[in-house]
């Protein structure tokens, strides 16, 4: 065989295992639908539950942010930021909620700048950025334009003093890129997607990891992986077989609410929807409804990034007794945060409230939030 030949099959190998390859790291993740609840020793090889403490009602806490190792929580009703003390005190970390220049309105979300230590607040009242140093002192902000229309919902810091907004609604763009050094902004639609123009969405489709960030749009059942140049690296295909949202179901909608909600608010025929996304070093999370808003199922699906199993459960059980909950932080280290349903503990039988009672002491249940965090479990 001559050398030309020798090349020649050599190429048609490369390309061929190129090929596979980009099959294998595309394959689909088919998820398995659950909507039963889970004991929760099958889901975490570690846990514990946070009595939270403060000397007034605290009805919920909204978000959970890990930065240096410590916890920060949201409440977003008051719309302040609590830092997490020991045994589950809860200390004041911001509260600046005003009219004046100095002030935000409500806290939409917040992040910290693991560089310079600020605490970067978005107020969805004001459509503005606030930012606030190390000492919690006010140290600027930025208004987004009025004229611009769209909603809010996550957002990261990027490696060069920017802010990446993920935008609900606003047609035809999916970012909006803030550039803190300059006062100015750029918009960006970098994903290839058939529901481009459909103006629908939530407020957790956005997270940071370590190379750029992955992002989920709320009816598209694909993870996709974007460098902070807004291109994407790669994506993951979510497969929830019959209850999936398909192209061709959303073809004639385009940006009519009508015809489209009474497609997700169907219980006889019911879709995976409104997808929300966290994420570790190991892992995904995927929430969403199954179903309709008021009767349907909120889900979640653990997926591992490596493997690409999934696991999917609706809550967690304890010694037989269920318990709602909802996941609204994660830890960088594989652990994710929930918040239990207090009111549905509250009403659990006094035989039901005793068997917990190693894990959740009667003196927890005085309406304040209960923290479940726990280590995912290998699966």
């Amino acid at each position: 065989m001559n050398s030309k030949c020798t090349l020649i099959l050599l190429f048609i190998l490369l390309v061929s295992c190129q090929k596979n390859g980009e099959e294998a790291l595309n394959k689909p993740v088919k998820v398995s639908i659950s909507t039963e609840k889970t004991e929760i020793s099958d889901l975490f090889s570690e846990f514990e539950f946070i009595h939270l403490k403060y000397d007034e009602l605290i009805p919920s806490i909204f978000r959970v942010k890990e930065y240096k190792e410590d916890l920060f929580l949201l409440d977003g009703r008051k719309d302040r930021i609590f830092k997490l003390g020991k045994n589950g005190d809860l200390d004041i970390f911001i509260q600046a909620s005003g009219e004046g220049p100095e002030e935000y309105k409500s806290i939409g979300n917040f992040e910290f700048n693991k560089g310079s230590g600020e605490l970067i607040v978005f107020d969805n009242g004001k459509r503005t950025i606030c930012r606030f140093s190390d000492r919690n002192q006010f140290s600027g902000s930025f208004l987004i334009q009025p004229g611009f229309t769209a909603s809010y919902g996550a957002f990261i810091l990027g490696p060069e003093n920017e802010i990446i907004l993920d935008i609900i609604g606003g047609k035809n763009h999916r970012f909006l890129k803030v550039l803190m050094d300059k006062n100015e902004y750029q918009l960006f639609q970098p994903l290839d997607s058939a529901y481009l123009h459909l103006n629908y969405g939530g407020d957790r489709q956005v997270v940071r990891n370590k190379d750029g960030f992955s992002s989920i749009h709320p009816v598209e059942s694909m993870i996709f992986q974007n460098n902070f140049g807004f291109q994407k690296t790669d994506s993951i295909d979510l497969d929830f077989g019959d209850f999936e949202i398909l192209k061709s179901e959303i073809k004639n909608i385009k940006n009519d609410p009508n015809p489209f909600f009474d497609l997700i608010q169907n219980d006889e025929k019911k879709k995976a929807h409104s997808f929300g996304l966290l994420e570790t070093e190991n892992y995904y999370v995927v929430t969403y409804y199954l179903g309709s808003f008021m009767n349907g199922d909120y889900l979640n699906t653990l997926i591992h990034k490596d493997s690409k199993n999934s696991k999917t459960f609706k809550g967690i059980i304890i010694r037989g007794v269920e318990l709602e909950s909802i996941i609204i932080g994660q830890i960088s280290d594989d652990r994710f945060i929930l918040s239990l349903n207090i009111e549905y503990i509250n009403n659990l039988t006094e035989e039901q409230k005793a068997l917990i009672s190693e894990y959740i002491p009667t003196d927890y249940l005085d309406d304040n939030p209960i923290l479940l965090i726990g280590k995912v479990k290998a699966f």
